[in-house]
């Protein structure tokens, strides 16, 4: 482990902190996380909850095969083809 590496408690902790900051210091911490990511060239946070129709048929597709792993030998008749699958 990397000398400067936070210890699991050490991120629990933070993470309670700046949880029980009032709204206009949490706003500066994210705002501060931010420019953290940007200068390391990381991605910017994405706050969206959207899902694309990409998102849903992932799931979708997840879902089934998780349903096949715990119930393989099942046939609900379900149409693979609605989420861009093969059975």
């Amino acid at each position: 482990m990397e000398p400067d590496m936070l210890q699991p408690i050490e991120i629990a902790q933070i993470t309670l902190a700046v949880r029980d900051l009032p709204a206009d210091k949490f706003v500066q911490v994210r705002d501060f996380v931010h420019a953290l990511r940007r200068d390391c060239g990381m991605e910017p946070i994405d706050y969206s909850d959207e899902w694309t129709r990409e998102d849903e048929l992932d799931m979708s597709r997840a879902c089934l095969m998780r349903f096949e792993e715990e119930h393989p030998d099942e046939d609900w008749g379900v149409d693979y083809s609605a989420v861009g699958g093969a059975k």
